[in-house]
């Protein structure tokens, strides 16, 4: 029956809450679920509250299909009425004696059209109507002269009449999830006080032709498939503009005026919109005062690909706070990066960057920092240069130590550390003083029984962690080491030269045999042995799910053609047992040449 909610824009004064209940005898059923208002009940509880003025009204999730009130002296002076989640397809008559009523919520019903006893409303400012199947509106719903809001998402909406173009109070409008193939020429003709228009999904629809108003301040457009980008929005004429999403929109061209821009948006999102750094360039070079760039890709799919961070063209660096670019495929951070001073939060994960440049650490505002899932094994020496360093979130990654300068991070509250490599507690942590919440699960070592030297324990700073960036993460506990762990932990410690790599093999091979750093032989005995100019299959690449690659990269590596040290090949063939080792074999006759 009925549930409690908080209307929005809720009048001042008095409310007096009418719950409907079929006990209390406010709700007659009759036949097929009519709801009827008695004049009788409405004068007893005018009596009761000493006619207090009913301000809200609330018929929602009753599942009515039709309704009928008798409106009386105190239902003359409601203002809001809620009727979503029914199975309302029309409204009784009586509605248009409600002349007080500003907020009137239709959404989740069953109707076909706007019904034109709303246009008798002429107080009203807020009319909510989505997710219902109207295919048609009136053309008299201009006379809503005072409508501020209105909401049609989710009908079946192909035009609006030109009439509408004369609602100059308009401020919200929501058309997302209709059938446009085109902004409707009253969004573009009048309408002159818009100021929020969201056009998102509206299928192969044209977003050339801009909207009228010049107060426009935020402009949606997602997962929408037009011919070509909006250039309008670059215009000066649109100086109040300053929120731009086109998330999972495509676009098939991009015809970018040659003229500089004086465009003041503050915030550009193009999720998953096929980009390339040339693409993107282009556009932040016109974008004088941008503050958030989100140029990243969802979870489930990727399509925004780079081969570096394109923010060379940035006229202003200074003027960004936030940059997205996760799951693009970079694999650096470019040094310019210490132009843009006033990063607050920048969002790298699930990219292939082996190493942060250490210019990020110049970045003295930055408070967040996100850079999991990536193939980092070390973290920048100066890190703790960064002191307004609140979040880091660095799991998945190879990192085995941190570096000492991490104590000076006096204000990280958020650190997480899943799935490393460190095979000890890292003490580091220990003297972060305001850290609230950190993840060490699944590293080489155990959490049960970690102390800190702080009132809560270590499982509900973790919990408290997860929880802040909505993060379930499964499995918890140690992670069981293998000797290709070993092999690779003792590779990140040492260097990458030749003396680093016998010690990582040696302990693999028989007592006698020696690596020398002899150059191999090049003796016929040894090529009859080992051809290098054998054919062999290319070997069969697998790649985690979590991780970009290029295109390309899924049918053609050139390191899958080149040979192998002869060395790396021998190592498999004694550990199985298909090369025993001889005394007759001379020393340096497995060296390549």
């Amino acid at each position: 029956m009925f549930q409690e909610c908080n209307p929005e824009n809720l009048a001042h004064g008095k409310t007096l809450w009418l719950e409907l209940k079929d006990s209390c005898g406010n709700v007659i059923p009759n036949g097929d679920s009519n709801v009827i208002l008695t004049e009788d009940i409405n004068k007893g509880i005018c009596d009761k509250e000493q006619k207090q003025i009913i301000e809200n009204q609330l018929l929602l999730n009753n599942q009515f299909s039709s309704l009928s009130i008798n409106v009386t002296e105190c239902s003359l002076d409601l203002v809001q009425l809620n009727l979503s989640e029914n199975r309302l397809s029309n409204l009784p008559n009586s509605l248009h004696l409600l002349k007080k009523l500003v907020y009137l919520n239709l959404d989740y019903n069953q109707l076909t059209s706007i019904p034109d006893i709303i246009c008798e409303l002429t107080s009203l400012k807020t009319l909510k109507a989505s997710h219902n199947r109207i295919k048609d509106v009136t053309n008299n719903l201009e006379t809503l002269s005072n409508l501020e809001d209105l909401d049609l998402s989710f009908n079946e909406l192909t035009n609006l009449p030109i009439s509408c173009a004369k609602l100059n109070h308009l401020k919200n409008l929501y058309l997302m999830g209709n059938r446009f193939n085109e902004i409707p020429n009253c969004v573009t003709t009048g309408m002159h006080s818009l100021q929020i228009f969201n056009f998102s999904q509206n299928g192969q629809s044209k977003l050339n032709t801009p909207p009228n108003s010049v107060n426009l301040n935020a402009f949606y457009a997602e997962k929408n498939i037009c011919p070509s980008f909006p250039t309008w929005i670059l215009s000066p004429k649109f100086a109040n503009l300053e929120i731009v999403s086109f998330n999972e929109t495509t676009f098939h061209k991009y015809d970018l005026p040659e003229e500089p821009s004086t465009s003041c948006i503050k915030k550009l999102s193009m999720k998953q919109c096929d980009l390339s750094e040339t693409i993107v360039d282009k556009i932040i070079a016109r974008l004088t005062s941008l503050e958030e760039l989100i140029i990243g890709n969802a979870k489930t799919f990727s399509s925004n690909s780079f081969w570096y961070m394109p923010i060379e063209s940035f006229k202003e660096p200074s003027y960004l706070k936030v940059l997205d670019v996760s799951r693009t495929g970079i694999t650096a951070i470019p040094k310019i990066i210490s132009n843009f001073t006033n990063l607050s939060r920048i969002d790298l994960s699930f990219n292939d960057i082996n190493w942060l440049a250490e210019e990020i650490c110049s970045l003295r505002n930055l408070s967040s920092l996100i850079i999991d899932s990536n193939n980092l094994a070390i973290l920048p020496e100066n890190i703790g240069e960064l002191i307004s360093l609140k979040e880091l979130k660095a799991s998945h990654n190879n990192l085995h130590k941190l570096p000492d300068s991490i104590v000076a991070l006096a204000n990280l509250q958020y650190f997480d550390l899943y799935d490393n490599k460190f095979e000890t507690m890292p003490e580091e942590i220990m003297k972060l003083p305001n850290l609230i919440g950190v993840d060490l699960e699944q590293n080489y070592f155990p959490t049960d029984d970690l102390l800190f030297n702080r009132s809560i324990p270590y499982e509900s700073m973790r919990d408290l962690l997860r929880e802040h960036w909505h993060d379930l993460k499964l499995p918890s506990g140690i992670k069981i080491q293998t000797a290709d762990d070993e092999r690779e932990l003792s590779s990140l410690s040492s260097s990458t030269t030749n003396s680093s790599l016998k010690e990582t093999y040696l302990c693999e091979l028989p007592d006698r045999i020696e690596i020398t750093d002899e150059r191999w032989d090049t003796s016929e005995d040894s090529a009859d042995e080992f051809d290098p100019h054998e054919c062999r299959e290319p070997k069969q690449r697998v790649y985690s799910p979590f991780t970009f690659y290029k295109p390309f990269q899924r049918v053609y590596c050139p390191g899958e053609y080149h040979e192998k040290r002869i060395l790396t090949r021998i190592i498999p063939m004694l550990r199985n047992g298909t090369l025993v080792w001889s005394t007759d074999y001379e020393e340096g006759q497995f060296e390549d040449p």
